[in-house]
């Protein structure tokens, strides 16, 4: 098993469009002579290309080897953010349609049962969270994150877009259960944390 302790990730609506802050310290798997690694940049390169001098009359060969996989715990992370992001246009614009890009079994049912009782009053959702979580890795096809985020989700007038109450900024402890389909991890339960 591998765990990855991660906080103050910030998943924010910024009118049409969302921002993702992030600010992460990793432990447990690193050498003690390494630095924690947190790179959640989009468009890493699939592919490292290495070019060799050429001789003077030739044309100089190119060979293009594939980066190593990534970590498991780095694929759960990169998931579960990625969750966190469809959800949160979702909820927005009260719009299941791509929830099962990262949702499968009870936890795309819920979600969608989350946006159908919305979507029935007439009232979006801002959901903006501060991310404290730790990632464990079970086995090769299942996953955890069990998750303390502070909550500053707040439902919205759907004409105004302003928000109907206040900033409930309360803790909120969950875990999720991560599955790996065959076209990547995808959250599968989401239980109620202690």
């Amino acid at each position: 098993m591998y765990f990855r302790t991660v906080a103050a990730v910030r998943v924010r609506a910024a009118g049409a469009g969302f921002l993702c802050w992030v600010a992460v310290g990793c432990g447990g798997g690193a050498p003690a002579n390494e630095a924690p690694s947190a790179t959640l940049a989009a468009g890493s390169p699939a592919t490292t290309t290495t070019t060799t001098s050429p001789p003077t009359t030739a044309a100089p060969p190119t060979t293009t080897t594939a980066a190593p996989p990534s970590p498991p715990e780095d694929e759960v992370e990169a998931a579960y953010l990625r969750s966190w992001d469809v959800y949160a246009d979702a909820m927005l614009r009260l719009d299941p349609a791509r929830l099962a890009e990262v949702y499968t079994g009870a936890a795309l049912e819920g979600r969608r049962s989350e946006i159908a009782d919305l979507s029935s009053l007439r009232t979006p959702a801002r959901m903006r969270v501060e991310h404290d979580y730790e990632v464990v890795v079970v086995d090769d096809t299942n996953a955890l994150v069990l998750e303390r985020y502070r909550d500053h989700s707040v439902l919205l007038d759907a004409t105004t877009m302003q928000p109907l109450g206040p900033d409930p900024d309360q803790v909120v402890s969950r875990e999720y259960v991560l599955h790996r389909e065959a076209d990547g991890w995808r959250v599968a339960r989401i239980n109620a944390g202690s």
